[in-house]
């Protein structure tokens, strides 16, 4: 498969409607990935973002940080310079930089450019797959919020309800993955009561929290898959997460959130949050739902 010209993607461009741009997208599939990556990554960035600011901003995290919120420009948490625009970009500007503040030489963890980076590639991967179709469209804005919702569950243990919410309810109203209005809602009630079952029962049997996020998480996934995948969406999600919580105790090292309570709350430290698992479960089932 080969790129078209930009001047023949233009031309396509030229007459301006909603079925021109997806009748043209659909034509040059790859400029559709190439497209789909760079939003991808901004996307990457922004749920960073939101995994280091929406904690304090919601009251989750406890320590204050005064001025700052979700609408504060970017700036270094060292030495609170501001960063320029060219330097947020996506990948280019952490490897302009070299991975340091320019002010002051605070290294920038590498997560980010990893995080922007893996972003594009399934942002690409997703576009050539379903193609420029609802279901490809769909399918990327569920793979920026699972992305938020793992990053800041890993972080901090805590599935915000201001992002999965959202999706859940968007999942009930749109999902091209299930256009049976009935088994959307069949799917989120299966998904739901399983999780809660097996949250019920890992209390009773070892006195851990029940976690709404986890549930609310779960029933989001069965609202966007319908009933039929809910099945292999909780078993690859449950897969996922004992491979990580087998790795942690194999590996001697230790998963600790910053809050003390949330310390205290998981015990020896070899348990994993389970939000990374249940996004990576439901993308890898998203995969091979007809659309």
């Amino acid at each position: 498969m080969k790129f078209p010209s930009i001047q023949a993607v233009a031309v396509d461009l030229a007459v301006f409607s909603p079925d021109a741009v997806v009748e043209a997208l659909g034509a040059h599939p790859l400029w559709w990935a190439v497209f789909s990556a760079a939003v991808g990554a901004c996307m990457a960035s922004f749920c960073g973002l939101l995994a280091d600011r929406l904690p304090h901003a919601a009251g989750w995290r406890l320590e204050p940080r005064q001025g700052v919120n979700l609408v504060t420009p970017s700036h270094c948490d060292r030495c609170g310079t501001r960063i320029g625009p060219l330097c947020l970009v996506p990948v280019l500007g952490w490897l302009f930089l070299r991975g340091r503040c320019a002010a002051c030489g605070a290294r920038v963890p590498w997560i980010y450019p990893a995080a922007e980076a893996a972003a594009a590639a399934a942002s690409a991967a997703l576009a050539l797959h379903f193609g420029a179709t609802a279901a490809g469209a769909m399918s990327q804005v569920m793979l920026w919020g699972c992305m938020a919702l793992a990053w800041i569950d890993w972080r901090e243990a805590w599935l915000p309800a201001r992002i999965a919410a959202p999706m859940l309810v968007l999942g009930l109203l749109v999902s091209p993955f299930s256009p049976d209005p009935a088994d959307r809602i069949n799917g989120l009630a299966a998904a739901a009561g399983a999780m809660s079952a097996a949250m019920l029962w890992i209390r009773w049997r070892h006195g851990a929290l029940v976690s709404g996020g986890d549930i609310m998480f779960c029933a989001m996934g069965g609202a966007w898959l319908g009933l039929r995948p809910v099945g292999a969406f909780l078993v690859a999600a449950a897969v996922l997460h004992g491979a990580a919580h087998a790795a942690l105790r194999l590996s001697g090292r230790r998963w600790e959130p910053p809050e003390q309570g949330m310390r205290e709350m998981m015990g020896d430290g070899s348990y994993a949050p389970m939000g990374p698992a249940l996004a990576l479960g439901f993308l890898a089932v998203l995969w091979f739902v007809p659309a």
